[in-house]
């Protein structure tokens, strides 16, 4: 009652007052249970202030994000490490022999030479550094003549494997049709049990897409994540072209490269820490008896941004051209470096942004020198009324025919020296002198500059 008659300022004041008044307790507990209340109410609030967490600390503005997206090439190249290793790059090209080397028919001029001399002195890392070309690179066409150029495009050109005729009956069937009834009703009339592989996977292919656009709305109308295209599109167009092929399989998921880690560790001793190979969202790899080799890889995206992208141009220009080299090079020692085989032999690579592909492959047209080669761009139309683009997709899928090289029959004089070399116990150090058949052994890929 007394306090009603005076104005309390503080809250301890009140605090005390009420505790005498109304409970009979002593003035000084209650001023002892204030001061341990407001304690605890200032490591409460420090406790807080701690955890606040600065979640823009470390980043860029996004005036500088902007500017990143709309640099060039040139600039965006710049966020690499530019020293290059120049002293590996001329060893490696001191120690080709010019016997060997690609020699232009129509000019005379040699492709190693030109190459070494027009990009010793560049900052940025180039496919060139790893001694492999693409006619169709902008860098390439400045240094070659347009009729250089097309002798490099055509020389020792791959012919495309022949699919039977019934396969190209059957895909007929699915061309111009604009809708999932009429694919449907062909789906039913096909007979797999006395169908062939390639239909089959044909069949399973567009069956697997049909289940897509019947949904509500058509899924490819929809934004999707990247690894939903790799299990309802890829997955049933790419991945199951190799299933009739013993003891290959389609890796993804971000699998490492062996190949690529061979090259990265080729000089490694034992106190020095083992490298992984390069990433790749897919590679194509078989296993036989403990031995695995490697025939290519492929490169996705939730999204195409274009083909002059960053992602887009790094990945088809730089990160699974090398991964592709590095398998092709890890091969050509599988043969034991026999140029009869080395130039039969290539490598393939797909980069898919979205329902978009492209397909690359990777061979030896002549010298040392490595050859990319990039198809159309080929997609998964949205609508229904377009699925002849898909046909068009699923037709240019093949197998690679760097297996069916390594499946066929060895000769039989082949076979006799393989097993004379293999009654030795001694370690054989081949030379050209040595044997009938000249071995050319291509330079290792050049290695990846560190990032600042």
């Amino acid at each position: 009652r007394s306090c009603g008659k005076k104005r309390v300022h503080t809250a301890s004041a009140f605090t005390s007052a009420t505790c005498t008044s109304y409970y009979g307790m002593s003035t000084d507990f209650c001023e002892s249970e204030n001061k341990q209340s407001n304690l605890q109410e200032k490591e409460s609030y420090f406790l807080r202030e701690r955890q606040v967490i600065d979640y823009n600390e470390g980043r860029k503005s996004k005036r500088i994000c902007l500017d990143k997206t709309e640099a060039d090439s040139h600039h965006v190249l710049k966020d690499i490490d530019i020293n290059i290793d120049g002293t590996s790059f001329s060893e490696k090209y001191n120690q080709m022999k010019d016997e060997l080397k690609w020699k232009l028919q129509c000019t005379g001029r040699v492709v190693e030479d030109v190459l070494y001399e027009s990009i010793s002195n560049f900052t940025s890392e180039h496919l060139i550094h790893s001694f492999t070309i693409d006619v169709e690179d902008p860098i390439i066409k400045g240094m070659f003549f347009p009729a250089e150029l097309e002798e490099m495009d055509s020389t020792n050109v791959k012919e495309d494997p022949e699919l039977s005729t019934e396969f190209y009956k059957h895909l007929a069937k699915y061309y111009d049709k604009t809708s999932t009834g009429e694919i449907r009703e062909i789906i039913k009339e096909a007979d797999f049990g006395s169908s062939s592989f390639e239909i089959e996977t044909l069949t399973y292919s567009v069956y697997s897409l049909i289940r897509q656009y019947e949904r509500i709305p058509s899924a490819f109308s929809l934004e999707h994540q990247e690894a939903w295209y790799n299990v309802n599109v890829w997955g049933p167009i790419i991945d199951r072209t190799y299933d009739d092929i013993a003891n290959v399989d389609v890796i993804r998921g971000e699998s490492s490269s062996i190949a690529s880690s061979e090259r990265k560790n080729q000089n490694r001793t034992l106190d020095i820490r083992k490298e992984m190979g390069r990433r790749g969202d897919a590679i194509i790899r078989k296993c036989s008896s403990g031995v695995k080799l490697e025939f290519g890889g492929s490169e996705a995206g939730k999204h195409y941004e274009g083909q002059n992208s960053t992602k887009w141009l790094r990945e088809s220009g730089i990160k699974l051209p090398k991964m592709m080299r590095d398998m092709f090079v890890s091969l050509c020692n599988n043969t034991n470096w026999d140029m009869e085989k080395m130039n039969k032999m290539e490598t393939i690579g797909y980069i898919h942004g979205g329902s978009v592909l492209m397909i690359m492959t990777l061979d030896l047209p002549a010298g040392y020198i490595t050859r990319i080669t990039k198809s159309e761009l080929y997609y998964i139309p949205e609508d229904i009324g377009s699925f002849s683009e898909a046909i068009k997709l699923i037709a240019a899928m093949r197998v690679v025919r760097t297996m069916r090289l390594l499946h066929c029959n060895e000769k039989d004089d082949d076979v006799v020296n393989f097993l004379k070399n293999a009654s030795s116990l001694k370690k054989r150090y081949r030379t050209n002198n040595q044997t009938n058949k000249i071995r050319k052994i291509l330079p290792s890929t050049e290695m990846t500059p560190k990032k600042r």
